[in-house]
């Protein structure tokens, strides 16, 4: 089963992509750095083969090396083909503080908290769920509490989930997770290193020789 792109398109906006990145696909995938030479491939291989592993994703790089936009390529396709039924994509501070916010809003009697609530329940349960921003923002006692919760339902039920960090290193975010959510996540994990070299600065400097 495939879906049209313009139907596909319009799911990812849906699921919580922009549409700068739901009207994306590989095509529109272009080799910029050393790292994507990599990176390109190993995607590709990753969609074909998603239904033969288990493992989670780590796009790691600083920003504006392309991993939100790898990320969307992979879960677009993902969802075109078929091999997903659902997903979502969340910023992680902003989905745990919407789940803050949606129970403080519940004991104040104001109604959008079921709706904020209802955003962590697609995170736990979506087929991938797509995390960005990760050790962007601290977390508090409470945050790390939602967080391994959201992380351990999608470990025990075999959900898979992209991580996109601008973490400096493996370790780092590793740390940032914490040995509880790390262990989960890293049991069985795929690394993307995007190295440090933006390619929204590249654009801007050859759009400024032409």
């Amino acid at each position: 089963m495939k879906f049209s792109e313009e139907f596909s398109e319009r799911m990812m906006i849906e699921y919580g992509f922009g549409q700068r990145y739901a009207e994306k696909s590989f095509k529109d995938f272009q080799i910029i750095t050393t790292e994507h030479k990599l990176i390109k491939p190993a995607a590709v291989k990753y969609v074909k083969e998603y239904q033969l592993n288990e493992d989670n994703l780590l796009m790691i790089g600083s920003k504006g090396t392309g991993k939100t936009f790898t990320a969307s390529l992979i879960s677009k396709s993902l969802y075109q083909y078929g091999l997903v039924e659902t997903m979502y994509y969340a910023r992680l501070h902003s989905l745990l503080s919407e789940v803050k916010s949606g129970f403080a809003n519940v004991n104040n009697g104001i109604n959008n908290g079921e709706k904020r609530e209802n955003n962590f329940v697609k995170a736990l349960y979506a087929d991938l769920l797509i995390l960005d921003e990760v050790g962007s923002y601290a977390l508090t006692n409470y945050d790390y509490q939602q967080f391994f919760t959201l992380i351990d339902e999608r470990y025990s039920n075999k959900l898979k989930t992209i991580f996109i960090t601008n973490c400096d290193s493996v370790e780092t975010f590793s740390s940032f997770l914490q040995a509880p959510i790390a262990d989960r996540a890293f049991e069985s994990i795929q690394i993307f290193e995007f190295g440090y070299t933006s390619v929204r600065s590249l654009y801007k400097k050859q759009a400024a020789n032409i």
